[in-house]
């Protein structure tokens, strides 16, 4: 048979026992408890460190300090409560422990368990715009070939496309990755940036410059040596190449001994090698046009056009050195600059019908007023461009 509850109250006296204590009403307070939840402990971090918490009673917390190695590097007194710790100045692959140490208004204090992680060097992503290339002009009339860029990342090496974004005029465009479509451009100058980020959030940026144009005509002769720079600088060799007239020639200036001329054929062979679109990266010209001095001889109409301050900047890709070490392959190929600086030129143009029943404008002389030679303080003047271009030496 069972004792009552009765029966074991009355004999527990006998057997020597102790009245269980009873709880205290108001124990006394703790300070917060603070876990760190981002990085995990183990985590390998690099560059800036986003230090994330998980707080039992924020309302009761009155102050945050950030533990590394033993010593406070940072302290907050307010929310939000987070830290953001720099690790650029860490020793390549060096381990640290981080913890926190939570304090409320009673100067209670409470540290957090450790976090051990380990600090690793970051390069930022390799980034180079393939197309458009700098300085390059686009015809709006035309479809233009997509924008593409290199990526790399020393770290990590080829970047998903998801981590790659393209901008025009510091805007945001559609589509993302190595490759997209073209956005739409207007007329004038336009910035082009693509970026590159890795997984430490730390980006990279190469920009361009790039030009929206239309073609001005051949209506009259100023339009037509505008059309004619216009298809120089957009690598558009048939529509340079029609622009000449069919006795075109290119002349040396007169001072020359060795002047010679070139016809028309010579120089649309000239214009197809430097235009060549496998080569072809970017022709700047800038150039100071006198207005058009025209006049009739034996019935046809004819223009004269003086270029001062003619200087130019031509980029093609070339063929890397693969007898080096280390050859970039084809996304990483040489490039060969030439520059025409202080030159000018005399350009003569003709009136001449074209199938439509109407007049066009056609270049019909182009007299280089610089010289075709090598010279001290100078440089190759135009017609020694199209002369390497015409024997295919653009490149070493």
């Amino acid at each position: 048979m069972q004792p009552s509850f009765w029966a074991i109250v009355l004999i527990c006296p006998a057997l020597g026992c102790t009245p269980a204590q009873e709880p205290d009403a108001d124990p006394a307070p703790e300070a917060p408890q603070v876990l760190i939840r981002h990085p995990i402990d183990g985590a390998s971090v690099a560059d800036t460190v986003t230090i994330r918490l998980a707080i039992e009673n924020p309302s009761a917390l009155h102050r945050l300090v950030l533990v590394v190695d033993g010593r406070t590097d940072q302290e907050r007194f307010r929310p939000p409560w987070g830290f953001v710790w720099e690790t650029a100045a860490l020793a390549d692959s060096s381990w640290h422990i981080l913890q926190i140490a939570a304090g409320d208004e009673a100067g209670r204090s409470r540290l957090s368990d450790s976090c051990r992680v380990r600090v690793c060097a970051n390069a930022p992503p390799e980034i180079e715009i393939l197309w458009p290339p700098a300085g390059r002009w686009i015809d709006l009339d035309r479809p233009s070939p997509s924008w593409r860029c290199r990526v790399d990342d020393p770290d990590e090496g080829p970047l998903p496309d998801g981590q790659i974004e393209w901008r025009l005029d510091g805007e945001q465009v559609a589509g993302s990755g190595r490759e997209i479509s073209p956005p739409p451009l207007s007329m004038g100058a336009h910035l082009v940036t693509a970026r590159a980020r890795d997984r430490w959030a730390r980006w990279s940026e190469a920009k361009v410059m790039i030009h929206g144009f239309r073609y001005p005509g051949s209506h009259d002769p100023q339009a037509a040596l505008e059309t004619f720079l216009c298809a120089l600088r957009a690598g558009d060799a048939e529509t340079a190449v029609a622009q000449l007239a069919p006795d075109f020639s290119s002349c040396e200036p007169l001072a020359q001994s060795s002047a010679s001329a070139t016809d028309r054929h010579e120089e649309s062979q000239a214009l197809q090698v430097l235009l060549d679109p496998l080569h072809f990266l970017s022709l700047q010209i800038d150039a100071l046009p006198s207005p058009p001095e025209t006049l009739s001889w034996r019935g046809a109409a004819l223009a004269q056009i003086e270029l001062g301050a003619l200087a130019l900047h031509a980029c093609w890709r070339c063929a890397p050195d693969t007898g080096q070490a280390g050859g970039g392959g084809p996304d990483a190929p040489a490039a060969r600059d030439l520059q025409v600086m202080g030159s000018g030129g005399r350009i003569g143009l003709r009136c001449l019908p074209d199938s439509a029943g109407g007049n066009l404008w056609r270049l019909w002389v182009w007299r280089d007023l610089h010289g075709a030679c090598w010279r001290p303080r100078g440089g190759l003047s135009w017609s020694a461009v199209k002369q390497l271009c015409r024997e295919q030496r653009i490149c070493p």
